[in-house]
């Protein structure tokens, strides 16, 4: 937003009182100071008087700080381009614990972007979509149709490298892999009080944008997601133990479909 006062844009977790940490760049000068309320977590944190752990991770840092609240433990997110590490800030540490840096040792993102994203199933049966080829789509650089399959590795070059993991599903499933070595590394759900674990999909929202709520690219995106959830659920099952956890799914805001397919359609946009 702008602020009138300082009379310059401001970014909603921005915050130069403190550094990055994990890499270089001003990336982790973050914070959630700008939030005025609390949070979920933090009032959980005081009800049991600063006991159990709170942490937030996403591959956007926004959607990690946030939901974690003001006293959470640590926020993680994704920087991409070509730094391909998961990150913080020190308005939470000073150094990235062992388990994060033996997790970006493992170079997930390199491998789920040197394959194809094709449809799950076959393309005939998404019927909640609209044809693959048209024009209300935004293509990828490099690809001369907005349509599938997507040669990854191939259009990686011409978009950012690591940050096309953000608009393709496995942005969510890298997202789901590190929430699995955060609840291992963290030994989250073993002592007597409640952690409370933030994971926010962003892929999803990069996705919509850039295709559109009734694309091909974003049913696919939900239905790999779904898949994504299963697997994180099966490990909580594993690691935490059936009823031991608590779990909701929630959405930060809804979409409406792309303005200038609702225009062809003679719908005011």
């Amino acid at each position: 937003w702008y602020d009138k006062a300082l009379k310059q844009s401001i970014y909603c977790v921005s915050d130069s009182n403190y550094k990055t940490i994990g890499n270089t760049g001003n990336v982790g000068e973050k914070s959630p100071k700008r939030m005025l309320t609390t949070t979920l977590s933090d009032q959980l944190h005081l009800a049991q008087n600063m006991r159990g752990k709170t942490i937030g991770i996403s591959i956007k840092d926004r959607a990690a700080i946030l939901p974690a609240g003001h006293s959470a433990n640590a926020a993680y997110w994704y920087d991409s381009g070509d730094r391909n590490q998961w990150i913080t800030s020190s308005y939470y540490m000073e150094n990235l614990p062992n388990w994060v840096k033996k997790f970006n040792k493992k170079n997930k993102a390199n491998s789920y972007l040197n394959d194809t994203w094709n449809t799950l199933y076959d393309i005939k049966t998404y019927t909640q979509s609209r044809a693959d080829d048209n024009i209300f789509e935004k293509n990828l650089n490099g690809q001369e149709k907005p349509i599938f399959p997507k040669d990854l590795k191939k259009l990686r070059k011409n978009n950012g490298n690591f940050d096309l993991i953000k608009t393709v599903p496995a942005g969510n499933t890298l997202t789901v892999d590190f929430a699995k070595a955060v609840i291992q590394g963290e030994k989250l759900g073993k002592t007597a009080f409640t952690d409370f674990l933030t994971v926010s999909f962003s892929a999803t929202d990069y996705i919509g944008h850039r295709y559109g709520v009734a694309a091909v690219e974003t049913e696919d995106t939900y239905l790999r997601l779904d898949q994504d959830l299963a697997s994180f659920f099966s490990f909580l099952d594993a690691e935490v133990g059936v009823g031991n956890y608590t779990l909701f799914l929630t959405a930060d805001h809804a979409a409406v479909q792309v303005p200038s397919y609702l225009q062809s359609l003679k719908i005011p946009a």
